[in-house]
């Protein structure tokens, strides 16, 4: 069992680490509970958000009919969201850089990425890391 897990009710559940599947039950437990969670915003995940929602509003190609007020409160939706699948009782950068990416994914359009034809990377920690470091400078937000 992981640490992340270790406090889960349903910590009967093979640990993210062990190469197990869940079965559908324990996943289902798993998805009820962490729905009630409700993690806290931390500074730099607002800051993240609120910078790539500026950003969003100041570009020149931008579609004014998205990028609306409704666009930073659905950033916060998902970055909470994935905090909670996480189970973080905070938002983490990692929440926002990941809100952020569905968000452009879905700003693009579907033309562009098409998610049965991509594939997970090899290390998924130093992605992240790679991910992070772009968009940060692309924020140009210095930690």
């Amino acid at each position: 069992m992981c640490a992340v897990h270790d406090q889960c009710p349903a910590k009967g559940l093979q640990c993210c680490s062990s190469g197990k599947l869940w079965s559908l039950r324990k996943l289902q437990a798993y998805l009820f509970h962490v729905r009630s969670l409700t993690p806290v915003m931390s500074e730099r995940a607002k800051l993240l958000l609120s910078k790539y929602y500026q950003l969003q509003r100041q570009a020149a190609a931008r579609c004014a009919a998205r990028t609306t007020v409704r666009l930073l409160e659905s950033l916060v939706r998902l970055a909470q969201a994935h905090s909670r699948l996480m189970y973080h009782k905070e938002v983490t950068v990692q929440d926002a850089l990941v809100a952020i990416s569905v968000m452009d994914c879905s700003l693009q359009g579907t033309g562009r990425f098409n998610v049965l034809h991509s594939a997970f990377p090899d290390n998924a920690d130093e992605d992240y890391l790679q991910q992070e470091q772009k968009l940060l400078q692309r924020l140009d937000i210095h930690f």
